[in-house]
């Protein structure tokens, strides 16, 4: 029943990439204490192996799955996650990818606050509110950006 609802809820978080090939997850238990991870991709018909697909694929859909396992952690102890720091989670994606895992955020951040770390320019362009930290020298300086 567990697996079930991971894969529910990490399918529903990978669902909000919008314009995207779907991405559809499912897991299985092969021995006690190892879980399989097998991935549908747009309109193939068959699962492949987690380990087949590219880096920033597999970041999509790892993601999810922490996701997943956070809402059913929080909600079986009463917590509410109201706050997500990521720090560099985008290293591995590619610009394509990096559209997806913005689309992704942004349904995520509707109730809660979500705060990310990262060297790539292109997610400013993509992230509606933005905190500018640039190092000169032994000083930084702070500047905000709305899209």
């Amino acid at each position: 029943q567990a697996i079930s609802e991971v894969e529910e809820r990490a399918n529903s978080t990978l669902a909000s990439m919008d314009d995207y090939d779907s991405m559809d997850i499912k897991l299985s238990i092969d021995r006690p204490g190892e879980v399989s991870i097998s991935v549908r991709m747009g309109a193939e018909t068959s699962y492949r192996d987690f380990e087949t697909f590219s880096g920033g694929e597999r970041f999509l859909v790892s993601f999810a799955i922490r996701m997943a396992l956070a809402q059913i952690l929080s909600n079986k102890y009463g917590a509410d996650i109201r706050f997500i720091l990521m720090d560099e989670a985008d290293s591995a994606l590619d610009e394509f990818n990096i559209g997806r895992f913005a689309d992704i955020t942004k349904r995520l951040s509707a109730d809660r606050l979500i705060m990310m770390i990262s060297h790539k320019n292109i997610l400013k362009d993509i992230i509606p509110q933005n905190i500018h930290i640039v190092r000169s020298g032994s000083t930084s300086s702070i500047s905000t950006g709305v899209n």
